[in-house]
């Protein structure tokens, strides 16, 4: 079973073998510049699984160890193929026909995220949630996290199981009314 994907304009289309590939948010310095976003998604799949259907895209030397593939009439960003990975081409997710399948499973280069991307895992009624922040405003998350925890817990003891929502609204309006 093949997936397909390409460019904007469809100029350039491709098709790779359907498996579970190595995937990844690449918040590298290039991928930044090149693509003119936060970061990218890359899916790395073995060259002999990947194929052009139609159009070639224009390479770019974007480094002294990796080429990009790009396509000249819409500038859509398809490929990656590093040096130290030749028999993998690296594989922009959102050029997919379903980019929806092809989740990442992981960040790269993280050390170089931008600030604003960066999320924090905190805990409130016993689930974890991702969140963002303003730079070195971390502590302050955490400190609201436990804050809103320990009214929820006091709210449930004091009046029973209401039911989750409730008691999440109930905790807001506590929290504002503070």
């Amino acid at each position: 079973m093949f997936v397909e994907g390409g460019c904007f304009c469809g100029s350039i289309r491709y098709k790779l073998e359907s498996n579970d590939y190595p995937s990844a948010n690449c918040h590298c310095s290039i991928c930044r510049r090149t693509s003119g976003a936060a970061f990218v998604s890359w899916v790395r799949v073995p060259n002999d699984c990947f194929e052009y259907i139609s159009g070639e895209p224009k390479k770019i030397e974007s480094s002294s160890h990796g080429a990009r593939y790009f396509c000249q009439e819409c500038g859509t960003h398809i490929a990656c193929i590093l040096e130290e990975d030749p028999k993998n081409i690296n594989i922009t997710i959102c050029s997919l026909d379903k980019p929806e399948d092809f989740k990442p499973k992981a960040d790269i280069y993280v050390d170089d995220m931008l600030s604003w991307i960066k999320k924090w895992n905190i805990k409130f009624n016993g689930k974890e949630f991702l969140l963002s922040c303003d730079d070195g405003q971390e502590e302050n998350l955490k400190k609201l996290a436990s804050h809103l925890d320990e009214k929820y817990n006091k709210l449930k003891k004091n009046l029973g199981n209401l039911g989750e929502n409730k008691l999440l609204l109930i905790t807001a309006i506590q929290i504002v009314d503070d």
